[in-house]
């Protein structure tokens, strides 16, 4: 996916939650869904397509029973939002105004956790891996500070300093998402083959750190895991006996940061939709961890907020039955004049605490650059 820039979107669900955080919607949000596939899939024009996010929180919608949760969004932002084009627009002028105050370097950043208290949930991890809950568990940071500048230009100083394969812009008036991410949670082509490439591993340039990331037995575990689990949901999905890892793991290199990446693929079934890929493989395992549900529900406990977007997609679906989500990390949140900046890392049996939590801080150096803040 190339890098793609929308604007308002002409579909949207929002959902409020009970006392025992059970969603409470007036339609089912997984039916707009199909019927927005279906509506794409009906246009004439074979390059039309609908362009969009889903919130990392539409997971829930899955496994209502399983997924219970009180916490506060931090954002209010809606389940997904999605934009209709007959091609995705490169270049778009800014959309938003909003008053600058001072120079980004004089704001003090925050976080919803203190080093300390990401450390403390790191460990707590660690006691759940030692108990056989799971076997990994991704846990995120999220740091606000206020917007001095146009979300446009922003996304435009981040593509500058460190372009990504899977970056997208998308501003829907109320609200903007800036995403950098290098990461694909799955492409559809026209002949449904489906393809997804889980990212697990991650250092800094510099000098001996492609080998370092080569040769750490954790990163090989972590995403050892991780391909094991995708090649699950996509076996769920898939034709049997058509699901393949072409690629283990490989090296990437990109222009902050090296990734470690795999490569699965299989041919879709012909009774199998839009949702019913979600179902199977949305959020991606990479930014939950394993097993799936129960690596979920310790987030749910150790995370202060609600993600929203962040870990959750932003793609399109194509008229000529093509569809391409990437993993929305590396993704800025823009709203009420603030701006979100979420981290996380995987956490597995011989993570070190203090270590997981500079590697957020390596995630984030980008889009701290982007925002003018060392």
């Amino acid at each position: 996916m190339s890098s793609i820039s929308v604007c308002d979107p002409v579909t949207r669900a929002t959902t409020t939650f009970d006392a025992l955080g059970k969603h409470q919607v007036s339609a089912d949000p997984l039916d707009f869904l199909r019927q927005l596939e279906r509506r794409v899939r009906a246009e004439p024009i074979q390059r039309f397509r609908s362009l969009g996010f889903l919130s990392y929180d539409l997971s829930r919608l899955f496994e209502p029973e399983r997924m219970v949760d009180c916490r506060a969004s931090g954002t209010n932002l809606p389940l997904f939002a999605f934009t209709a084009h007959s091609m995705p627009t490169s270049h778009l002028p800014a959309l938003l105004e909003y008053d600058r105050a001072m120079p980004a370097s004089e704001y003090a950043v925050r976080s919803t956790f203190t080093r300390t208290a990401y450390v403390d949930a790191v460990r707590r991890v660690l006691d759940y891996i030692r108990a056989g809950d799971v076997y990994q568990v991704n846990v995120s940071q999220r740091f606000t500070v206020p917007l001095t500048a146009q979300p446009y230009e922003i996304y435009c100083r981040l593509l500058e300093r460190s372009p990504a394969p899977y970056a997208a812009y998308l501003d829907f008036a109320d609200f903007a998402l800036i995403s950098n991410s290098p990461e694909l949670l799955f492409k559809v082509t026209p002949d449904r083959k489906i393809i997804t490439r889980p990212i697990k591993g991650t250092r800094p340039r510099g000098q001996g750190m492609e080998r370092e990331l080569l040769e750490s037995k954790k990163d090989q575990a972590e995403l050892a895991m991780i391909v094991d689990l995708e090649r699950n949901d996509l076996g769920r999905i898939c034709e049997t006996g058509s699901v393949r890892v072409v690629e283990p793991r490989i090296i990437e290199a990109h222009p902050t940061v090296y990734h470690g990446v795999a490569t699965i693929e299989g041919q879709l079934r012909d009774d199998v939709g839009f949702v019913d890929v979600l179902r199977a493989m949305f959020p991606c395992g990479s930014v939950t961890g394993a097993p799936k549900i129960r690596a979920m529900q310790i987030i749910d406990e150790l995370e202060p907020v609600r993600r929203g977007p962040y870990c959750g997609a932003i793609g399109y679906i194509a008229a000529d039955g093509s569809m391409e989500f990437n993993v929305a990390i590396r993704t800025m949140i823009v709203k009420d004049g603030l701006v979100h900046i979420p981290v996380g890392g995987g956490i597995v049996a011989d993570s070190n605490p203090a270590d997981e939590y500079e590697e957020t801080l390596v995630k984030a150096r980008a889009m701290f650059a982007a925002l003018g803040i060392s």
